[in-house]
């Protein structure tokens, strides 16, 4: 297996690392590692249309136009970045439960919760692509690697086939080249023994504090990824999750550098995340009784990702 993030490793050094300044609640820096954006403070926020009520996945398509998919339809949504409105719409399936979309060259590909990609052309013209994902490991994240030439897949539910390993959260990849999902995951997010690092008490608030994001029932996390992005100038992972308000940050080489906690009220349901080549960074919520949103956040001045 490629490699397994251990989050024990963040509970060793958190209490020398918690930050929860207005710069936002960052629950835990590695080394010499800045998080570079405020989440408490976006540049820009749009209401979205009705239609996207069930946004569940952005990818850019430049300066004025991100692309989005909600979960009900195979439509791909052009959203103006003047205003939030909808430029345009793309039809290239019947309904479906689409959770990711990411543009890659001429063509757009489409998550399906249970696996599936669709690769859509410029003549609007889709292929599905079968994986051996199933509805169990509920796919929610999609994302480019462009230095390695793969899609990126979150795995919201099981990380494997089987129903074991329930501890885990796993990120495959799809090769571009081959067209095939590599059979071991990129990513694997190992949450099980958290809590008998807790129990020793030993870690004070910072334990405590992640103690609140424990399922002590199921002894998981309560972090479920709900989307994933590479950003464009560090290949860095940015990993989201609707369940547990989190973002965690992973370098290229497989090691948490950052974990901030998403605060409910600005984001109740994020779902979309991507980035702009300049590293502009792009957050979507659901809605639910209210209108979704799309969060714009620049870079910190100073700070380099």
């Amino acid at each position: 297996m490629k490699s397994t993030l251990r989050i024990i490793s963040i509970i060793l050094m958190i209490c020398a690392s918690i930050n929860m300044n207005a710069q936002g609640e960052v629950l835990f820096e590695k080394d010499s590692y800045k998080f570079p954006y405020n989440l408490n403070e976006a540049k820009e926020e749009f209401n979205l249309e009705e239609a996207l009520v069930e946004i569940s996945g952005l990818s850019y398509l430049n300066k004025s136009t991100l692309l989005a998919v909600q979960d009900e339809k195979g439509i791909i949504y052009h959203i103006s970045l003047k205003n939030g409105k909808i430029k345009e719409k793309v039809k290239f399936d019947k309904s479906g439960d689409f959770e990711g979309i990411e543009l890659v060259n001429d063509d757009v590909w489409a998550l399906e919760s249970n696996g599936d990609l669709f690769r859509i052309n410029k003549k609007s013209k889709a292929k599905k692509y079968d994986t051996f994902l199933k509805s169990a490991n509920d796919t929610e994240g999609l994302g480019y690697d462009p230095v390695n030439e793969q899609l990126l897949i979150a795995c919201k539910g099981l990380a494997f086939k089987d129903k074991k390993n329930k501890h885990l959260k796993s990120i495959y990849a799809f090769d571009l080249e081959s067209k095939k999902l590599l059979k071991e995951p990129k990513i694997l997010i190992h949450l099980d023994t958290i809590a008998q690092y807790l129990k020793s008490n030993s870690m004070g608030n910072a334990g405590r504090k992640l103690l609140s994001l424990l399922n002590r029932k199921n002894k998981d996390l309560h972090f479920k990824p709900s989307g994933i992005a590479v950003h464009p100038t560090t290949g860095n992972y940015y990993v989201l999750g609707a369940v547990g308000h989190l973002l965690l940050v992973i370098s290229p080489d497989n090691e948490i550098l950052a974990v901030v906690k998403l605060k409910t009220s600005k984001f109740p349901q994020a779902e979309g995340i991507c980035f702009s080549p300049k590293g502009t960074l792009y957050i979507a919520n659901e809605g639910d009784n209210e209108d979704a949103t799309l969060q714009v956040f620049k870079l910190k001045k100073g700070i380099k990702e």
